[in-house]
């Protein structure tokens, strides 16, 4: 029997639905619906897969896991162990030095030139459709973006909730969207590392809000 793991869980008021939500794409807030844990996949389930900008995805993970509650004074969690791996020590100092002196698009220009490295370390960087491919599910039937939600209420009559504990500050965000925009290269980059994720949505003709 398959051992599927935290990031599919079952609606416990309507168990036909299966919620998919890869890490950084609505996994936290999941956890706020009653659910139960998925230990087999039926023909008459109906799988929800959850997807997201790869540039807001990106982004998230770099606000979560370098810059909420001042993570950079303790260099607490898998990222930072990661960078530290991949960086020279020279360059994980100046990421450092950049992250606490609040320079914080320069520590993301940072953090980027590095992600094709360490991208398969760790399921928060992997390509979200990597779940899919893990657990063999060829078969979605429902598609959700994370940014634009709603329609999951008309699908299951339960509202997606939102973690408020993951809510980072809009003037942060627009200025790391900024990079994206105004670095060809390093966006470029990130879209090569995410192509894998840029393909399904082209091939199931999937829309995501605009970095």
């Amino acid at each position: 029997m398959t051992s599927y793991d935290s990031r599919l869980k079952r609606l416990s008021h309507d168990p036909r639905f299966i919620l998919i939500n890869n890490y950084k794409c609505g996994y936290s807030s999941s956890n706020k619906l009653p659910h139960r844990p998925v230990h087999a996949i039926a023909d008459s389930d109906e799988i929800v897969f959850f997807y997201r900008s790869i540039y807001l995805r990106t982004i998230s993970v770099f606000v979560n896991w370098c810059i909420t509650d001042a993570r950079y004074e303790t260099e607490d969690g898998w990222l930072f162990t990661n960078l530290g791996r991949a960086m020279t020590d020279a360059a994980y100092r100046d990421f450092l030095g950049a992250l606490r002196g609040g320079q914080h698009p320069d520590a993301f220009g940072m953090f980027l030139e590095n992600l094709e490295t360490i991208a398969a370390w760790n399921d928060h960087t992997r390509p979200q459709t990597d779940v899919l491919d893990r657990y063999r599910i060829d078969r979605v039937d429902h598609f959700i973006e994370l940014e634009n939600n709603r329609p999951f209420r008309e699908l299951t009559g339960v509202g997606f909730p939102y973690d408020t504990a993951n809510r980072s500050a809009t003037p942060l965000k627009l200025s790391l969207i900024d990079v994206l925009l105004t670095e060809d290269r390093l966006r470029g980059a990130l879209q090569e590392i995410y192509r894998k994720d840029l393909d399904f949505q082209q091939r199931h003709n999937l829309e995501c809000l605009p970095c």
